[in-house]
């Protein structure tokens, strides 16, 4: 049995919390992302109407760390006080500096949402979404100074079906992570394999440029990239005359009659737009809200349903 401390953030390290609490091994502590700083008036009220990691160790009881840094001297007093066998991370916003990860007894291991070595880094589920993977998974690894580039202890895979976006491949890594850490437990204190440089890959986050929508590229390469924006994260964007639209959402739909006029608005489905694409038997039904726009859902739809018409061209 190990003492375990845990740090992590969102679905991803709740589904790991959960699969350790079903375990033999003790947890020592928990020390949530949302935990590093004083919780604004937003926040609070965030956790009291949708319960996040903290409320949920509030709830269990569990030994909660609040600290502003997992490399700060504040941790690592309170690993020095809980003596933790492991330190278990499952998504975390910062790298540890090489004195924290040796501060466990026995190891420091990571929780990453990808066969590794393919997608390292910090977002390996929109990576995979992006470049069109058939395959992903989770892999427990030994944590080192180099960046997802540990001995693997326990990896399990699971595929990308074709109606996957960012939120439900999420869900299912994060149950699979659930289900096999006391696999990966069970293995700490043996060598692991070593992973094979030459097969590593890092994909970082599109930014400025890389976000508009060239509407002349394949059907499927477009849903990619439109589905694979996690909450939160800026999106993919195209334009409507002067106005700049971020697109939510994409369902590629077959078409009986060809179209080689991309980002040509075909129709509408309600709210949802029919867009033509590269491919001229392949359009996008997508979700479309004007950059800025303050009243949500209600924004975009009334914008989609008054301000756009069938025949217009998306795109500079």
């Amino acid at each position: 049995m190990h003492k375990i401390l845990l740090l992590g953030s969102g679905d991803f390290a709740r589904g790991v919390l959960e699969g350790v609490l079903a375990t033999e091994h003790q947890l020592v502590g928990f020390f949530p992302w949302e935990a590093r700083a004083k919780p604004s008036l937003k926040s609070r009220l965030k956790r009291f109407l949708v319960s996040d990691n903290i409320a949920l160790a509030q709830r269990l009881n569990l030994p909660l760390v609040q600290v502003r840094s997992a490399n700060s001297p504040e941790f690592a007093r309170y690993v020095e006080s809980v003596q933790p066998d492991v330190i278990l991370v499952a998504g975390w916003g910062e790298i540890l500096r090489p004195e924290v990860i040796q501060l466990p007894k026995v190891a420091c291991v990571n929780s990453h949402p990808s066969l590794l070595p393919r997608h390292r880094g910090a977002a390996p589920i929109a990576s995979v979404l992006r470049e069109g993977e058939s395959e992903t998974g989770v892999t427990f690894h030994y944590l080192t100074p180099a960046i997802d580039a540990g001995n693997i202890l326990y990896q399990s895979s699971l595929p990308i079906f074709d109606f996957d976006d960012y939120g439900s491949l999420a869900r299912r890594i994060a149950q699979r992570a659930k289900e096999t850490i006391h696999l990966a437990l069970a293995n700490i204190g043996q060598e692991g394999q070593s992973q094979n440089q030459d097969d590593a890959s890092y994909f970082y986050r599109p930014k400025g440029k890389d976000l508009w929508l060239d509407w002349s590229q394949p059907a499927q390469l477009l849903r990619n990239r439109i589905c694979s924006v996690a909450p939160g994260s800026e999106r993919y964007a195209t334009k409507h005359g002067d106005r700049v639209l971020e697109v939510f959402d994409a369902e590629l739909v077959d078409l009986h009659n060809p179209c080689d006029k991309p980002g040509l608005i075909l129709g509408k489905s309600g709210s949802r737009l029919l867009v033509a694409t590269g491919d001229s038997l392949r359009a996008l039904f997508v979700r479309a809200c004007p950059k800025g726009n303050r009243l949500g859902l209600l924004g975009a739809k009334y914008y989609c349903l008054n301000k756009i018409h069938a025949g217009e061209i998306l795109g500079p």
